[in-house]
């Protein structure tokens, strides 16, 4: 019985913990710039989509190249 409710506990934590850890990404360190719609400008795609990970938003690509007046990020 003892060993039933440790599984339970253990996958009742599997499913439960916060699932921000996935954002974890490793990106590139490649120089492939791109504005963001919130007017950063981004490394490259991976680094947009880690933002978008973490902070739960939905930035997109406005266009290759960096914005006019940004914030590296």
């Amino acid at each position: 019985m003892k060993t039933a409710f440790i599984f339970i506990v253990l996958f009742a934590y599997v499913c439960c913990v916060d699932q921000s850890t996935h954002c974890n990404m490793v990106c590139p360190m490649s120089w492939i710039p791109l504005c963001g719609s919130d007017g950063h400008t981004y490394s490259n795609e991976c680094e947009l989509r880690v933002t978008n990970c973490l902070q739960k938003s939905n930035i997109v690509k406005v266009r290759s190249g960096t914005c006019d007046t940004d914030t590296v990020g």
